[in-house]
């Protein structure tokens, strides 16, 4: 069996679209167009913003970037504490990535994150 090293470094997390929160001390990337987000499914478009996280998917593949969108990845973090998850058909919305806009208007504006 090969052993992957890896070697943590700054550009293990990145972010693309405009510059939003804390986001600017990480390596910044091209918008992903047309990858599907991680969290969602939705293909990434011009404009959107989120992050690129690297992972190990297995020794073969080696290290995989993963996509998400910035409010995808907030939904997935904070969705349960405040009643937009799967759990309840993220708000009777019925799908995740509307879940997340919705979510991203409703909570996060509110705790000083912006668009």
């Amino acid at each position: 069996m090969t052993r992957l090293k890896i070697k943590p470094s700054v550009t293990s997390i990145a972010y693309f679209g405009a510059r939003w929160s804390d986001a600017s001390r990480h390596f910044h990337i091209p918008t992903p167009v047309g990858h599907p987000c991680y969290e969602c499914l939705h293909p990434i478009v011009e404009g959107d913003q989120g992050t690129r996280v690297r992972f190990i998917a297995c020794a073969t593949l080696g290290i995989v970037p993963q996509y998400t969108h910035r409010e995808c990845m907030f939904l997935a973090v904070y969705g349960h504490t405040v009643g937009t998850c799967e759990c309840n058909n993220y708000s009777n919305v019925g799908n995740k990535r509307a879940a997340a806009i919705l979510f991203w208007a409703l909570h996060a504006a509110g705790h000083g994150l912006t668009l």
